[in-house]
């Protein structure tokens, strides 16, 4: 994985575990919202 990953990785982590919230995660990783939000809801809806 290359370093840009690990870290989306790592935000994407902290977002599901509610340490931070989907804007604050969108700014560091500099993204839309929706585009934060994207990995988070895709696995809820294909169950």
């Amino acid at each position: 994985m290359s370093k840009q990953q690990l870290n989306r990785f790592n935000i994407i982590s902290l977002t599901l575990a509610g340490h931070l919230k989907i804007k604050e995660a969108a700014d560091q990783m500099e993204l839309s919202e929706r585009q934060v939000m994207r990995p988070l809801i895709k696995p809820i809806v294909r169950k």
